[in-house]
């Protein structure tokens, strides 16, 4: 029985840019460092930036030919979280 391999989309958010890289099973795919501007007002992101940001990586997926739904895993790094405890 042979199985296909994971597909995974790993992401690593910037306050500027975003990089994302396309896993099959160990082996990169693909990779991308996209840069956005900032739109940050009191502080914080705003919702337009988030939509930039899904946007960005979407477009990457369509790039290299992925639909969302073919991904086995999505892991990120960062973000707005306090610190948590890692694993799986």
């Amino acid at each position: 029985m042979t199985t296909r391999p994971l597909l995974v989309l790993a992401v690593s958010p910037g306050s500027t840019s975003i990089r994302i890289a396309l896993y099959r099973d160990e082996r990169l795919e693909a990779e991308q460092e996209i840069r956005l501007l900032p739109k940050y007002s009191s502080g914080g992101p705003t919702a337009g930036e988030f939509r930039d940001r899904l946007a960005a990586i979407h477009g990457f997926l369509e790039q290299h030919d992925v639909r969302v739904t073919e991904l086995d895993a999505v892991v990120g790094r960062g973000g707005l979280l306090r610190p948590i405890e890692g694993g799986v």
